[in-house]
């Protein structure tokens, strides 16, 4: 479950690196 919760923060940072560019 840990590991899920890291990939879910890692694509939510991806998808505000995509916004702010």
């Amino acid at each position: 479950m840990q590991i899920y919760c890291c990939i879910k923060l890692f694509i939510k940072q991806d998808f505000f690196f995509v916004l702010w560019h």
